[in-house]
């Protein structure tokens, strides 16, 4: 059975979302690694070395001339959302066929670990620093963190602080950052009392839902807005090159980039275009030999249950369990439309 309803219909896949979101990973990277900030090579290799920060770090100096997000491809993916009764999966369908982007593909793409969260993670931490450092009973916005850091010379708390600034850079970005930009995840400010904790907490599971009315990802954006380029290869084979240098047991993150002739601002149309009416589609993202071991380390062995929607628990188990490809030809009829 294909999706009982769409988001959007296909007169609308022309039109533009704003994302409520946004990921600084290459100012973070660089802001810490500035020399006016003066941080020890100990206090950059707490970071550089973190079993999963250290992927942003290869992909800041993969595309230090590209520092810019590209949100082409997850625009077409979002405009085709189908509407399930799934909290863990997203399914899209592009030409007639399904895409899923669930915690699975988060890990594959990004690296980071996606296991359960710790029991009384809330707890985790103090508010010990947060109340020694900012104003009493506010919570500062990410600016006010950066300023904090910026004049912080030295002292025991300097590496809490670069690690608070990393977190809300990266893992909670949002869009707005100026006046009136929101304030930094009380969690964040609560962790990084305990360094040890912020170096095993599973950062690929934190704030990961989607606010379907708003488009907001609280959570660490890439990896959905590389998801396009990794289910569909004639997109990835036009849009992305490898990366050199990655390690065989780095994320997908890391392996690849945008060609340099990639606009940061393409058209819509122009990924239109390039996409064609293939079929060529990876419903399901197959990894790799290495990548299932990194997957291992990483991810539960069995997932907690999900909401139960029988439709889309069909397409998983026609896809992985038989082995069999879904294709609706009259949603690939009407995806044709997008460029009318």
């Amino acid at each position: 059975m294909q999706p009982l309803s769409m988001y959007f219909s296909p007169n609308q896949y022309n039109k533009a979302i704003k994302l409520g979101t946004q990921c600084w990973i290459h100012k973070a990277v660089e802001n810490l690694e500035s020399a006016s900030l003066g941080l020890r090579p100990e206090k950059l290799r707490w970071f550089s070395e973190h079993p999963q920060f250290k992927h942003f770090w290869h992909m800041h100096k993969a595309m230090y001339l590209d520092t810019t997000h590209k949100t082409q491809g997850i625009w077409m993916l979002l405009l085709r959302t189908g509407k399930t009764n799934k909290r863990r999966k997203c399914w899209f369908v592009v030409n007639g066929v399904p895409i899923r982007y669930s915690l699975k593909e988060h890990g594959l793409i990004s690296g980071l670990d996606c296991h359960d969260y710790p029991k009384n993670y809330e707890k985790m931490g103090s508010s010990d620093f947060k109340e020694k450092y900012f104003k009493k009973g506010t919570v500062p916005s990410l600016a006010v963190v950066k300023e904090k850091l910026e004049k912080m010379c030295g002292g025991p708390d300097r590496l809490r602080i670069c690690v608070l600034y990393f977190l809300a850079s990266v893992l909670g970005g949002k869009a707005k950052t100026g006046k009136g930009a929101p304030s930094v995840d009380p969690f964040f400010l609560r962790i990084v009392e305990d360094l040890d904790a912020c170096r095993t907490f599973p950062w690929g599971h934190f704030n990961g839902i989607v606010e379907t009315d708003s488009w907001t990802f609280p959570g660490f954006v890439t990896p959905l807005e590389l998801l396009t380029f990794e289910a569909i290869p004639y997109l990835k084979d036009t849009y992305r090159e490898e990366a050199r240098g990655a390690d065989i047991g780095c994320p997908r993150m890391c392996k690849t980039k945008f060609r340099p002739f990639t606009l940061i601002g393409f058209p819509l149309s122009d990924l239109y275009e390039t996409l064609g009416n293939t079929k060529d589609i990876q419903s399901i993202l197959q990894p790799s030999a290495d990548e299932e071991d990194m997957l291992a380390g990483i991810m539960e062995r069995y997932e907690d249950p999900d909401n139960s929607d029988t439709i889309p628990d069909n397409w998983t188990s026609c896809i992985i369990d038989d082995e069999k490809p879904i294709f609706w030809k009259d949603m690939s009829l009407d995806d044709e439309k997008k460029s009318s």
